[in-house]
């Protein structure tokens, strides 16, 4: 892709798409048992946590991605790369908090279980 000066632009494309979430999803694979073995030391069913999380990664993936593709046309046309690559490391953290949150609470709940 090339912007309106004519320099390339990398990012952008199935290319893209595929390695950013196929890198996204190895990650969650390794954070998931160390966030449930050491972080919240949960002894809850896996398979249940394991599929809360495999979910709230789906949302958010479809949520940073939408917003991404929204704006991307107009931040690459006015916006400098590092001031864009900045914007997204903070929407998808913001988004990732918030959402992670509310599943955390679901999946490892606090107190001693019953």
């Amino acid at each position: 892709m090339r912007d309106a000066t004519g320099n390339i632009l990398i990012g952008g494309g199935l290319g893209y798409f595929i390695s950013y979430e196929l890198g996204s999803f190895l990650a969650q694979c390794i954070n998931f048992p160390l966030q449930r073995n050491i972080t919240f030391k949960s002894h809850g069913n896996p398979v249940y946590q394991a599929i809360w999380y495999f979910v709230a990664w789906v949302v958010i993936s479809l949520i940073c991605n939408g917003f991404n593709n929204l704006w991307m046309p107009v931040a690459s046309a006015y916006v400098a790369p590092a001031v864009y690559n900045m914007l997204v490391t903070i929407i998808t953290g913001g988004v990732s908090m918030v959402i992670f949150f509310f599943v955390f609470k679901i999946i490892f709940p606090e107190g001693k279980a019953e």
